[in-house]
């Protein structure tokens, strides 16, 4: 006979719970189907507990694979509730242990012992890199506040020195790069010189032509040489050729011209632009071609560098 109370088997003819003690029931064996038995060796314990485990989810079948599953379920359970306590507790130790260093550097640099307050952040360091309480130590000992007035003299004395030394590289630099610059105006001085530019009136047809002045500075022969011009207008505006739609001029000499020689007076280009607004013209590019057959471009950068 079988106990309603804990499951516990009886003789047929007991009267009282061989286990529990409770009165018995003249009723049929209870029998567990055969789906929901566990493995034969397990039966009677499992049986035995089915009281206390049918309160439980997925033990109350008293099936075997509910059962494991369930108490897969309520391990993963259990460890993500324990986990976030442990660390916020291992986070607080952490904390309270890197305080306790900092108060120990803190007393020690108060009674003068630098260097063993150093060598305990050496240890706080190793152990708690991250912590707030570690980048407090570091402040401590090695920040401004740390510092004899002396060292802060020698830093403010670094400091001066390394200004001046800037100060000095950045003088040379500029130094250096008006060199550069005069000798490149040296270089293109001794190519040409030009000392005028300049328009005609124009014309019945509106045709206006121009004129350069200038100097063969080099030593060498000049083959060809082409200056390419632009035209303004009363007030300062490029203006275009009517005809062409271009701003742009470009009048050829054709030498030879000889090193050192002027060349340029009574000579023009006719008919550059018909544009009777024109009053002016400038200079924006000049290319020098040798007998030896070398070329030199003067751009228009560097076209003042030229025109003295």
């Amino acid at each position: 006979m079988i106990c309603k109370n804990c499951g516990a088997t009886n003789q047929d003819d007991f009267n009282y719970c061989c286990k529990c003690g409770l009165k018995l029931e003249k009723t049929e064996d209870i029998k567990i189907p055969n789906d929901t038995e566990l493995p034969s060796d397990n039966s009677q314990n499992s049986r035995q507990s089915l009281p206390f485990l049918r309160i439980i989810p997925g033990f109350r079948s008293n099936t075997f694979w509910k059962m494991l599953v369930a108490t897969t379920v309520y391990i993963i359970f259990a460890v993500a509730l324990i986990s976030p306590t442990m660390k916020t507790s291992s986070q607080s130790n952490e904390q309270t242990t890197a305080t306790a260093f900092y108060q120990q550097i803190d007393a020690l640099k108060r009674n003068g012992n630098i260097d063993k307050a150093k060598k305990v952040y050496s240890d706080m360091n190793a152990k708690y890199p991250n912590s707030p309480e570690t980048t407090k130590a570091k402040n401590l000992l090695f920040g401004t506040e740390a510092l004899t007035q002396q060292q802060k003299e020698e830093i403010a004395k670094e400091e001066q020195r390394k200004a001046e030394e800037e100060k000095r590289k950045a003088e040379e630099s500029q130094k250096q790069k008006e060199q550069q610059e005069q000798a490149k105006k040296n270089k293109l001085q001794s190519i040409i010189r030009v000392s005028k530019v300049f328009t005609s009136d124009p014309n019945s047809a509106g045709g206006v032509d121009f004129s350069v002045i200038w100097q063969n500075t080099s030593d060498k022969v000049i083959k060809y040489i082409d200056f390419t011009v632009v035209p303004y207008n009363a007030v300062n505006d490029t203006v275009k050729c009517t005809i062409r739609r271009s701003s742009e001029s470009t009048g050829r000499v054709t030498g030879p011209v000889n090193p050192k020689q002027w060349y340029g007076e009574g000579y023009r280009w006719s008919n550059a632009w018909y544009n009777n607004t024109i009053v002016r013209a400038e200079l924006i590019g000049v290319r020098v071609e040798y007998m030896d057959g070398t070329v030199e471009n003067i751009s228009r950068g560097d076209i003042k560098s030229v025109t003295y």
